[in-house]
C-alpha cells in the first residue's frame, strides 16, 4: 500500500509546467511561470476563445506569485499580447484570454531567428502552410 504523507499531496503534487521557451520570449521568470499556468488554463478551457477566470488569490494558490509578482507578470504580457483582460470587475475573477496565435508566432519568430527548435513542445508552429493554427492545436492537446 502506498502512503504518502498528507503534505506530499497539498505541496508536491500540483505544479506550475514551466515552459522555458516562454523565459526566452518575456525575459521574467514570473512572467514565464504566469503565461505557463494561463497556457495550461487555456488548453483546458470549454470557451471557444479558451478564455477562463482567475482571481489573484486563486493565481498565487496555483504559481505561488505574490500580487506585486502577478501584477509585474501581467503587465509584460499584456505589453506583448501574449494575454488580454478583456474586462476587470472590482472584487470578481479576472477574464483572462491568452493571445495564443501571437505567442505561437513569436515563439516561431525566435525558433527561426536562433535555430533553436520547438516543434516538439510546439508542433502547431511548423504547419506546412507557414500559418500557426491554435485551436486546432488546444482540440489536438485535449484527446
Amino acid at each position: 500500500m502506498n502512503q504518502t504523507p498528507a503534505f506530499f499531496d497539498r505541496y508536491f503534487r500540483v505544479s506550475v509546467r514551466y515552459r522555458r521557451i516562454f523565459f526566452k520570449l518575456t525575459k521574467s521568470i514570473e512572467a514565464t511561470i504566469f503565461l505557463s499556468q494561463a497556457w495550461f488554463w487555456w488548453e483546458c478551457s470549454d470557451q471557444p476563445n479558451g478564455e477562463f477566470w482567475k482571481t489573484r488569490r486563486q493565481w498565487e494558490k496555483e504559481t505561488g506569485l505574490t500580487r506585486r509578482q502577478q501584477e509585474m507578470a501581467r503587465s509584460i504580457l499584456l505589453d506583448l499580447e501574449f494575454i488580454t483582460e478583456p474586462t476587470v470587475t472590482r472584487g470578481k475573477p479576472r477574464r483572462f484570454i491568452v493571445g495564443v496565435t501571437t505567442v505561437l508566432e513569436a515563439i516561431k519568430r525566435y525558433s527561426e531567428e536562433t535555430g533553436d527548435l520547438c516543434k516538439k513542445e510546439f508542433p502547431e508552429i511548423d504547419a506546412k502552410d507557414g500559418k500557426v493554427s491554435p485551436f486546432q492545436a488546444r482540440k489536438a492537446r485535449k484527446k
